[in-house]
Protein backbone atom coordinates (compact mmCIF):
# COMPACT_ATOMS: atom_id res chain seq x y z
CA UNK A 1 0.00 0.00 0.00
CA UNK A 2 2.77 2.43 0.68
CA UNK A 3 4.51 1.90 -2.65
CA UNK A 4 1.30 3.26 -4.86
CA UNK A 5 1.08 6.60 -2.35
CA UNK A 6 5.30 7.02 -2.87
CA UNK A 7 5.28 6.40 -6.67
CA UNK A 8 1.55 8.80 -6.86
CA UNK A 9 3.73 11.05 -4.44
CA UNK A 10 6.37 11.34 -7.09
CA UNK A 11 3.96 11.74 -9.86
CA UNK A 12 2.77 14.54 -8.35
CA UNK A 13 5.73 16.42 -7.56
CA UNK A 14 7.25 15.87 -11.45
CA UNK A 15 3.81 17.34 -12.64
CA UNK A 16 4.05 20.14 -9.73
CA UNK A 17 7.54 20.65 -10.99
CA UNK A 18 6.47 20.90 -15.09
CA UNK A 19 3.62 23.66 -14.27
CA UNK A 20 6.54 25.93 -12.54
CA UNK A 21 8.19 27.78 -14.72
CA UNK A 22 5.34 28.27 -17.28
CA UNK A 23 2.99 29.80 -13.77
CA UNK A 24 6.08 31.65 -13.15
CA UNK A 25 6.31 33.74 -16.59
CA UNK A 26 3.11 34.25 -16.36
CA UNK A 27 2.64 35.44 -12.55
CA UNK A 28 5.61 37.89 -13.28
CA UNK A 29 4.01 38.87 -16.70
CA UNK A 30 0.46 40.40 -14.90
CA UNK A 31 2.93 41.61 -12.59
CA UNK A 32 5.07 43.91 -14.64
CA UNK A 33 1.73 44.19 -17.77
CA UNK A 34 -0.89 44.26 -15.07
CA UNK A 35 0.09 45.69 -12.06
CA UNK A 36 3.17 47.83 -13.16
CA UNK A 37 5.37 45.87 -10.67
CA UNK A 38 8.31 46.10 -12.93
CA UNK A 39 10.70 43.79 -10.00
CA UNK A 40 10.31 40.36 -10.65
CA UNK A 41 10.28 40.22 -14.61
CA UNK A 42 13.29 42.98 -14.80
CA UNK A 43 14.95 40.62 -12.78
CA UNK A 44 14.37 37.24 -14.42
CA UNK A 45 14.66 38.32 -17.91
CA UNK A 46 18.47 38.22 -17.94
CA UNK A 47 18.08 34.58 -16.92
CA UNK A 48 15.36 33.52 -19.22
CA UNK A 49 16.93 35.36 -21.77
CA UNK A 50 20.40 33.55 -21.64
CA UNK A 51 17.85 30.08 -21.45
CA UNK A 52 16.16 31.30 -24.99
CA UNK A 53 13.03 32.31 -24.03
CA UNK A 54 12.88 35.18 -27.29
CA UNK A 55 14.08 32.24 -29.72
CA UNK A 56 11.49 29.67 -31.28
CA UNK A 57 10.20 26.90 -29.31
CA UNK A 58 12.79 24.76 -29.45
CA UNK A 59 14.84 22.69 -27.05
CA UNK A 60 15.01 25.66 -24.43
CA UNK A 61 12.94 27.32 -21.68
CA UNK A 62 10.15 28.12 -24.09
CA UNK A 63 9.79 24.44 -24.83
CA UNK A 64 9.41 23.78 -20.88
CA UNK A 65 6.84 26.28 -20.68
CA UNK A 66 4.82 25.38 -23.56
CA UNK A 67 4.98 21.52 -23.01
CA UNK A 68 5.30 21.55 -18.96
CA UNK A 69 1.43 21.87 -18.81
CA UNK A 70 0.67 19.71 -21.29
CA UNK A 71 2.74 16.66 -19.88
CA UNK A 72 1.72 17.67 -16.42
CA UNK A 73 -1.79 16.98 -17.42
CA UNK A 74 -1.19 13.67 -18.94
CA UNK A 75 0.29 12.25 -15.76
CA UNK A 76 -2.47 13.31 -14.02
CA UNK A 77 -4.75 11.62 -16.41
CA UNK A 78 -2.83 8.46 -16.34
CA UNK A 79 -3.06 8.77 -12.11
CA UNK A 80 -6.80 9.81 -12.63
CA UNK A 81 -8.56 7.83 -15.24
CA UNK A 82 -9.05 3.93 -15.07
CA UNK A 83 -9.86 2.56 -18.49
CA UNK A 84 -11.30 -1.48 -18.43
CA UNK A 85 -12.07 -3.10 -21.77
CA UNK A 86 -13.33 -6.30 -22.68
CA UNK A 87 -13.93 -7.44 -26.83
CA UNK A 88 -15.91 -10.30 -27.80
CA UNK A 89 -17.60 -11.37 -31.22
CA UNK A 90 -20.99 -9.23 -30.35
CA UNK A 91 -19.61 -5.82 -29.14
CA UNK A 92 -16.92 -3.72 -27.63
CA UNK A 93 -17.21 -2.60 -23.95
CA UNK A 94 -14.99 0.05 -22.70
CA UNK A 95 -15.24 0.93 -19.29
CA UNK A 96 -14.01 4.17 -17.95
CA UNK A 97 -14.27 6.14 -14.70
CA UNK A 98 -12.48 8.40 -12.72
CA UNK A 99 -10.36 7.83 -9.22
CA UNK A 100 -10.74 10.65 -6.63
CA UNK A 101 -7.79 11.61 -5.58
CA UNK A 102 -8.17 15.48 -4.99
CA UNK A 103 -4.21 16.11 -5.20
CA UNK A 104 -3.95 15.02 -8.94
CA UNK A 105 -7.45 16.07 -9.53
CA UNK A 106 -6.12 19.80 -8.35
CA UNK A 107 -2.99 19.61 -10.08
CA UNK A 108 -4.56 18.94 -13.06
CA UNK A 109 -7.10 21.86 -12.67
CA UNK A 110 -3.92 24.35 -11.89
CA UNK A 111 -2.47 22.93 -15.28
CA UNK A 112 -5.48 23.52 -17.32
CA UNK A 113 -5.43 27.18 -15.93
CA UNK A 114 -2.13 27.66 -17.02
CA UNK A 115 -2.88 26.30 -20.49
CA UNK A 116 -5.72 28.69 -20.61
CA UNK A 117 -3.98 31.59 -19.66
CA UNK A 118 -1.44 30.86 -22.28
CA UNK A 119 -4.10 30.17 -24.79
CA UNK A 120 -5.81 33.68 -23.67
CA UNK A 121 -2.07 35.48 -24.66
CA UNK A 122 -1.29 33.61 -27.70
CA UNK A 123 -5.36 34.51 -29.16
CA UNK A 124 -5.16 38.55 -27.73
CA UNK A 125 -1.43 38.93 -28.82
CA UNK A 126 -1.89 37.57 -32.26
CA UNK A 127 -6.03 38.75 -32.64
CA UNK A 128 -6.32 41.68 -35.41
CA UNK A 129 -8.81 43.41 -34.18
Amino acid sequence: MQLTSSRNRWLNMTAILLILPASYVIVISLMKYGLGIDGPFDASAPLLESMGIKEPPGWNISLLILMGPFAALLIVALQLLHIKWHFTKEFFQFDITVRRKTTAMTIGILAMLVLASLFIYMAGENCNC
